[in-house]
């Protein structure tokens, strides 16, 4: 099977599926997986910047061996980790959705949002509860005979219990026509959803390759800085929850083009019970791509990312450094020769990008190599 092939294996598994409740083999064969896919055997890149009020933290993070996660409305492209819409589109789809069925609406609030405060107090009551349970999640609709036989072990008649049934369809539809604020509140909630999704999404970037001009003057304070290999073979050794965490790394898709993202699948598969695989595994493939992609101008990156979702805390212990990539020009400052030192102590191979002597190219070369040309 081809690395193409491989990869859209890893993404049917962990995007669409989402199989959280893997056992430790199934993380085995899923981790080598990963691997395979993954280039340069296994390594990726992150360019980093000697300047002394970042520094800091970078080096404490390589000391310590753990990778800091920023939230995604922290990154520095204000279009990245969001779902693209028409918020005025949308805002009258899921509506348009919500009132087609109001059974399944009211069912949802009743039971997740919806207090004696709201509904008039004396419906609320085991019999009002019962019968509510009797809606249908898939097709919307009450199960009268199952409502009925409810309703005679409570003491209704016949003719009582499907008055009293036409009584709660009426009420139903009733109470979704008149509640608009709430309506409006759930729309709003869907339509802002970029703001929270930001908010509570986890990137670590990294890149294919250490040898990308542009990134080394954009994100290694203008060439006079460092960049980190990680080496994915590390994890090897690595228990299965933290295999588990790398195995949310994916590669990012740049395309100018995205198609409209829309929560009107997402809202019928909660609404109907969550039973439906198919539609499940749509909507969580839709909101990976769009998650997933960038802007054609930010292609230059060649990013791969480890995506985390509503963490308590950002830092995650991976030790998975194997090389430092040192700019010539920074060698000789306090930052750079705490970082060799560093790296003699872990055994990380250091690599120096030194301008070639007629200016036309840059080359990588050892530390130990470097310092017999001095």
């Amino acid at each position: 099977m081809g690395r193409d092939e491989l990869y859209q294996e890893h993404l049917k598994t962990f995007v669409e599926e989402k199989k959280d409740g893997f056992s430790d083999e199934e993380v085995e064969r899923a981790f080598c997986v990963l691997l395979d896919v993954l280039p340069n055997d296994g390594k990726l890149y992150k360019y980093r910047s000697f300047e002394p009020s970042k520094f800091e933290n970078y080096y404490t993070a390589l000391k310590d061996g753990y990778l800091w996660f920023p939230n995604a409305d922290q990154l520095n492209d204000d279009l990245d980790t969001v779902l693209r819409f028409d918020p005025i589109t949308e805002a009258e789809n899921i509506r348009n959705y919500l009132m087609a069925n109001p059974e399944l609406y009211f069912k949802a609030l009743f039971k997740h949002c919806l207090d004696s405060a709201t509904i008039d107090a004396n419906q609320i009551d085991h019999v009002f509860r019962g019968v509510i349970d009797c809606y249908n999640v898939k097709t919307g609709k009450m199960d009268r005979a199952k409502a009925r036989k409810l309703l005679q072990k409570k003491g209704f008649s016949a003719t009582g219990a499907i008055h009293y049934l036409d009584t709660i369809d009426s009420r139903v539809k009733g109470f979704v026509l008149k509640n608009k604020k709430a309506l409006a509140e759930v729309v709003d909630n869907f339509v802002n959803a970029n703001i929270s999704l930001r908010r509570n999404s986890l990137i670590y970037s990294m890149s294919e390759t250490y040898q990308s001009n542009p990134m080394w003057a954009l994100y290694a304070n203008n060439n006079k800085g460092f960049c980190i290999e990680y080496d994915f073979q590390k994890a090897k050794a690595f228990d299965t929850i933290k295999k588990r965490i790398l195995l949310n790394t994916y590669q990012v898709i740049y395309n100018d083009t995205v198609e409209e993202y829309s929560f009107v699948d997402i809202i019928k598969y909660v609404l109907t019970g969550k039973e439906d695989a198919e539609l499940c595994e749509k909507a969580n493939a839709s909101i990976f791509k769009q998650l997933m992609t960038k802007q054609a101008d930010w292609s230059f990156e060649k990013e791969w990312r480890i995506l985390l979702m509503n963490l308590s805390d950002n830092r995650i212990y991976l030790d998975l450094v194997s090389r430092i990539i040192i700019d010539e020009r920074a060698l000789g400052t306090d930052e750079a020769d705490r970082l060799i030192r560093l790296c003699r102590e872990r055994k990380w191979d250091v690599l120096i990008r030194k301008i070639q002597y007629i200016n036309v190219a840059h080359q990588y070369i050892p530390f130990s190599e470097w310092e017999q040309r001095r």
